[in-house]
């Protein structure tokens, strides 16, 4: 039996010495993975999220008071937080800027 569900992949750029990749449209999917790169240099991840990709993206924090994050290493997928998911758009947010080199995140999302 054939899945029904669909799969879109997008790539952001965390831009050379920078902290905030570009935006990650999500408004029709259920959940999504990501790919850190080979040579990122932040070791985490927290996320900004708006209600639309022209609007004003602020940090998500969880019920706790807390960023919502993820500890990251180079070279590995992971899951995007169901909480990121819920917003309709989102950014990565290094905790450290980006070394002298751009760095492209690939974003897995299904619907």
């Amino acid at each position: 039996m054939q899945s029904k569900r669909k799969t879109q992949t997008q790539s952001v750029t965390m831009v050379a010495t920078k902290t905030v990749s570009g935006t990650v449209i999500v408004t029709e999917s259920e959940s999504a993975l990501f790919y850190v790169p080979s040579g990122f240099t932040s070791v985490t991840i927290t996320f900004n999220v708006a209600e639309g990709p022209a609007g004003t993206f602020v940090a998500l924090y969880s019920g706790a008071d807390t960023k919502v994050s993820v500890t990251v290493a180079a070279s590995r997928w992971y899951p995007v937080p169901a909480s990121v998911m819920a917003a309709p758009c989102f950014q990565f947010v290094g905790n450290e800027a980006q070394a002298a080199v751009t760095k492209t995140i690939i974003v897995t999302a299904k619907s």
